[in-house]
């Protein structure tokens, strides 16, 4: 078991200074900048190092990132390719796509997030747009990937009646988006979506082609390695809806919250995906980790040692071999491929 540095995202939307939970997991907080994700893998864009060295010198390429996110106010609605779309998009724009994976996450609660993610049953989108005339006057009755390309026809038009709607509403869920966004298509494109609260310890699998945007919050975060965004909206960075609306899951149904298989000491979080599960261990005693392929682990809660080395809250560490851990009580989350 060896500490591991990962890397630091400070995008705007992350919570400030050491309000984030980010903040934990570095030196030298600095109060006024967002702390966004810490990243713990060895994708290009960000990769963790172990003394001082390239962490992918000890370990070679990993098929998995883990995260933590802090969010403080909506990143972009957005989904990710599967693995063929990925190598198509990479090949053909790869200054916007900027590797040829697939990236389906696990998002885990910690303690508290909050999202939009995939689209909402039938009947409930009826009665949104029963009760949204601003919405209904755009995109009108019928298939959802018709009424979704409407919602895009004409964007100057859709920023006016997503104007109108916050007016007339004043507060709530997507008003309170367009305070951070004003006008923006995607408080429309939102409406569309299930709405979830996960509380602590809960989490979701986001296939390729769902659509998701974290409102509010903080969690833990795995999936494939790869940083393949496409955004709908709420965001200044670049959207690619053409893109967006041909190989979305045009799915209707409410998300399944993953059941965590528990065992005595450790939760597992089974993603489906043979790039990534996640395993979290919460021990007052003395406890062995051994596992078949080597763990990236985020050290949350406590401490504990190993081999005279002292590991606590806001360390990272690599593991490739069975270890058994001395601990005054700790909680461990472990990252390895499937």
């Amino acid at each position: 078991m060896l500490k591991v540095q990962g890397g630091v995202q400070n995008y705007a939307w992350g919570r400030l200074g050491s309000s984030s939970s980010v903040s934990k997991f570095i030196k030298d907080v600095k109060e006024h900048l967002p702390y966004a994700e810490y990243w713990l893998g060895t994708h290009p864009s960000c990769p963790s190092t172990i003394n001082n060295s390239p962490l992918s010198t000890v370990t070679g390429s990993i098929p998995y990132l883990l995260k933590v996110l802090s969010i403080s106010k909506p990143l972009s609605i957005q989904l990710h390719p599967n693995k063929s779309q990925a190598e198509d998009l990479y090949s053909h724009n790869p200054n916007l796509y900027p590797d040829s994976n697939h990236k389906p996450e696990m998002c885990i609660a910690r303690p508290l997030l909050k999202l939009f993610i995939g689209f909402r049953p039938s009947d409930e989108i009826e009665n949104m747009l029963q009760e949204t005339p601003e919405l209904f006057s755009l995109v009108g009755d019928g298939d959802l990937k018709v009424q979704l390309e409407r919602l895009y026809e004409n964007e100057q038009i859709t920023m006016e009646k997503v104007r109108e709607y916050c007016e007339r509403v004043g507060n709530g869920v997507y008003a309170d988006i367009n305070k951070h966004f004003p006008n923006d298509p995607g408080i429309f494109f939102a409406m569309f979506m299930n709405y979830v609260r996960l509380d602590n310890g809960q989490a979701l699998v986001i296939e390729a082609g769902v659509p998701h945007c974290y409102i509010e919050g903080d969690c833990i975060e795995a999936m494939a390695c790869s940083d393949n965004v496409i955004r709908a909206g709420l965001t200044p960075k670049a959207k690619d809806i053409r893109t967006l609306l041909k190989i979305i899951d045009y799915s209707q149904s409410k998300p399944n919250i993953i059941q965590v298989a528990t065992e005595l000491e450790k939760d597992l979080y089974i993603s489906g995906h043979k790039e990534f599960n996640v395993i979290k261990y919460s021990s007052s005693q003395n406890f062995r980790i051994s596992l078949c392929n080597p763990a990236l682990c985020l050290i949350t809660e406590g401490k504990c040692w190993y081999n005279n080395t002292e590991f606590t809250a806001g360390d990272s560490a690599l593991v490739t071999e069975e270890c058994l851990l001395e601990t005054q009580g700790v909680e461990i989350y472990a990252c390895f491929e499937a």
